[in-house]
């Protein structure tokens, strides 16, 4: 190698060069200051990525990884931080405004993979090996409040399908609604990425009960559902409607709701239109004046009319056929001694819809009642506490009294 030749590799070649060139002393100097900078530099850079390595990560770098045991239900938390009203600057500066969406999950000690850490914060009772353990895992990449136009803000869902395997959240980093298989720690986009406008036509997300299929809908200047199969990642769109009332377990029925909100949220009773559709986007059939939940066959539609305001009412289930309107049943709701007000809340299994009843003066939540469709048994589902947050989105919830 001769004396002006160096290594390819070599961090100091721009140093050793300078040594070996003949050339006037200020140009020297001058080459010689510039390739110290450079060295120094980059020197610098090495540390700052030591010292970052060596802190405790961020909460924004969370990533899924996977996790056995079944969502029972998300939730937000009365405590939390979010119940203040966002500075103007935080308006201002960012789209999302909170991010406090929290996983409850009941397990046995030691028999899933628990890879989300839930062995550190886990709480079991004292049964030993076999221990029944839970814990609360707080997704912090998943957006519960955004900002959706000047000093506007507004609550993003988190949902769990019914077996408690798959949700669906709106991700901060990819500013998208995403759907996360929990066991495999897989995720998949079901919708572009949205601004703010795109937040403010938000008009819901929805998963089957398996979660192979994930709806977004929006309403706006282009009413639309998105309906993505989670197998395939391929998303079809469905112009035309703006929110969707369920998603059958094989989803060969979806219902879907054609009158959008106004701007004061308000839906004329006289535009209210059943359309139910497979997962092709084929028509089945198309009905007006129901609203509701959809069952998990895609037979029935529940719905618990809103009877706030009213005086001598009483609160009732009504059931509808999903593909001709016809009126099935009518359950007069009665789950409390005392007055109550009734809110429905979605399907257990077939046969059970679930209701939520509240005070009638201050709406604290008395609690979570699965209600027979069929013979109207009322019980309550004492794996839900009476209040478990300030918003829920039920899963893997079984166990009624």
């Amino acid at each position: 190698m001769e004396a002006n030749d160096t290594p390819p590799n070599d961090p100091l070649s721009p140093i050793r060069s300078l040594r070996s060139r003949r050339s006037s002393p200020r140009r020297s100097l001058v080459r010689y200051i510039g390739a110290a900078t450079a060295l120094l530099v980059a020197l610098l850079a090495v540390n700052a990525y030591a010292t970052r390595g060596s802190e405790p990560e961020r909460a924004s770098a969370w990533k899924p990884e996977r996790l056995d045991p079944p969502v029972q239900y998300a939730f937000l938390s009365d405590e939390s931080g979010c119940e203040n009203p966002p500075r103007q600057e935080e308006l201002d500066s960012s789209i999302v405004t909170c991010s406090d969406w929290t996983m409850r999950v009941e397990y046995k000690k030691g028999k899933d993979r628990q890879e989300l850490g839930l062995l550190e914060y886990e709480s079991c009772d004292d049964s030993g090996i076999n221990a029944n353990c839970s814990n609360n895992i707080t997704i912090t990449a998943a957006a519960s409040r955004t900002r959706t136009g000047e000093g506007e803000q507004r609550g993003v869902p988190f949902q769990v399908s019914l077996d408690g395997h798959r949700v669906a959240y709106f991700d901060k980093g990819r500013m998208a609604f995403v759907g996360w298989d929990l066991p495999s720690a897989k995720i998949l986009e079901i919708s572009p990425a949205l601004d703010v406008k795109g937040l403010h036509d938000l008009n819901g997300v929805a998963v089957s009960p398996r979660g192979r299929f994930f709806s977004v809908a929006f309403t706006g200047d282009r009413p639309r559902v998105l309906l993505t199969d989670f197998s395939t990642g391929r998303t079809l769109e469905l112009p035309g409607f703006c929110g969707v009332l369920g998603l059958s377990e094989d989803t060969e029925a979806i219902a879907l709701r054609s009158a959008c909100p106004d701007p004061i949220g308000d839906e004329p009773d006289r535009d209210k239109i059943v359309t139910i559709v497979n997962h092709r986007g084929q028509t089945l059939a198309t009905w007006p004046g129901g609203e509701g939940d959809l069952s998990p066959d895609g037979k029935t539609l529940a719905n618990v009319p809103d009877t706030y305001g009213e005086e001598n009412v009483d609160e009732q289930l009504v059931t509808y056929d999903a593909r001709t309107g016809r009126v099935l049943g009518k359950r007069l709701l009665k789950p409390l001694s005392e007055d109550s007000h009734i809110i429905g809340y979605g399907w257990l299994d077939d046969d059970e819809y679930i209701v939520k009843a509240e005070t009638t003066d201050t709406f604290e939540s008395f609690g979570y009642y699965a209600v027979n469709i069929r013979t109207g048994k009322t019980h309550r589902i004492r794996d839900l506490g009476l209040n478990p947050g300030e918003r829920v989105s039920l899963g893997k919830t079984l166990r009624s009294e």
